[in-house]
């Protein structure tokens, strides 16, 4: 894939922070979902072992992600995958572990990750950054007070935008809501993790400066966000890039030196 160009970003005169990323040239499937479809199951022999309790319950995933094994053993092969909320039949027990039964294949779930009434969904990946630094909510949408954000991770232009006149909220691109988690690692997880850790640093900046548009920023504010983005909120790549004079400006604010 060729080499990604430096994001642009700028802060547009309507009152709004905008995140831009030039990535056309990245060619990049569709963002998946964290759901996958029912596990291949276990076919032939089965488990030969007097201690097996014969069971017949149904139950739901708890973890996001759940491997299914071919055996009651950590070390078995993987046969599969549930997501959190999956129903499956049990028709089996034990030593801790569930045999479930999907068509007629087999496989084997650790018990102590089943649950008897189905979890509430797995909290959204930018919602969970967001939640994690007091920002109380996340918009998903597909236009914004910054322009139209992008469609898919691949795209170029807008992925997320911090709206000055909405403190204590960012909006971010609609295909961001597909991610709950980090893993396994895929462009659009990451594009969702520093574009909402991004914009977090605008209201962070916000809470310590009474504005999201600091004197001492001046016109580098995006930048500076960046930098704070990096240094205060845990972001793992500098998206836009910014310099040491950006980083000093970071902790200036930080330190509460806002003018």
């Amino acid at each position: 894939m060729p080499g990604r160009r430096r994001p642009r970003r700028s802060v547009l005169a309507a009152g709004a922070v905008v995140v831009a990323g030039l990535f056309g040239a990245c060619q990049a499937p569709a963002p998946p979902t964290d759901a996958v479809g029912p596990p291949s199951v276990v076919h032939g022999p089965e488990l030969r072992a007097s201690a097996v309790v014969a069971v017949t319950t149904y139950r739901y995933v708890l973890p996001l992600r759940l491997w299914v094994r071919s055996s009651p053993s950590s070390t078995a092969r993987v046969v599969g995958t549930f997501t959190r909320g999956t129903r499956v039949k049990v028709v089996g027990s034990t030593h801790g572990w569930s045999r479930i039964q999907r068509g007629t294949g087999y496989g084997w779930l650790p018990t102590a990750h089943l649950a008897v009434h189905a979890p509430p969904p797995a909290p959204r990946l930018a919602d969970r950054v967001a939640h994690a630094y007091g920002v109380a909510t996340v918009l998903y949408s597909t236009t914004s007070a910054c322009g139209r954000l992008t469609t898919s991770p691949a795209q170029g232009g807008v992925l997320g935008c911090y709206e000055l006149a909405h403190p204590g909220r960012i909006r971010v691109a609609a295909w961001m809501r597909h991610y709950s988690t980090m893993s396994p690692p895929s462009l659009g997880r990451s594009r969702t993790d520093v574009t909402a850790r991004h914009e977090v640093a605008h209201d962070m900046i916000r809470r310590r400066c009474g504005t999201a548009l600091p004197r001492v920023a001046g016109s580098r504010i995006e930048h500076v966000a960046d930098a704070y983005s990096r240094l205060y909120a845990n972001a793992p790549e500098a998206y836009y890039g910014y310099t040491a004079s950006d980083a000093a400006k970071a902790r200036a604010i930080h330190a509460g030196r806002c003018s």
